[in-house]
């Protein structure tokens, strides 16, 4: 999908195209096998990178869990280069991976300081912040899709 207005494509990808984006956000001055998380190359993890021409600008991946017993997708690994942040290509990115998700709620360990991206785009906290050690502190965030009738 490509959006006319940002010039931005959105496309489902190999893990391999996002992983460098997910390195220098997300576990920047650490080992790139930190940004590497278990059954990225494995069958069913989706994966998603916001590009211009080639750059990949925002990313993120969704691996089938649960979430309170029930099917679920586990957002892992958003990120956006820092001179796209609040261009809304991020809450685009979002909004296309979650209509992939076969109508099943989506969760995530977000960080603190960005519960208010995924409240805005309609998401919820559940259950009380905590810390990820050598990250800082989190809240799990809800979505739930809109039944179809």
């Amino acid at each position: 999908m490509t959006d006319p207005e940002k010039n931005v494509s959105l496309l489902e990808v190999p893990p391999h195209r996002i992983l460098p984006l997910r390195h220098s956000v997300l576990r920047a001055g650490r080992p790139l096998e930190e940004a590497l998380f278990d059954g990225d190359d494995a069958p069913g993890p989706l994966h998603f990178g916001a590009f211009i021409t080639d750059e990949c600008t925002s990313c993120l991946s969704l691996i089938k869990s649960n979430f309170e017993g029930k099917p679920a997708y586990q957002l892992r690994g958003m990120a956006t280069l820092p001179e796209y942040a609040k261009k809304g290509i991020g809450r685009s990115l979002l909004d296309f991976a979650i209509s992939t998700a076969e109508h099943l709620p989506v969760w995530c360990n977000a960080r603190t300081e960005s519960a208010g991206f995924y409240t805005k785009a309609g998401w919820a906290e559940s259950g009380t912040p905590f810390n990820i050690e050598g990250i800082g502190p989190h809240v799990t965030m809800l979505y739930l899709p809109v039944k179809q009738s």
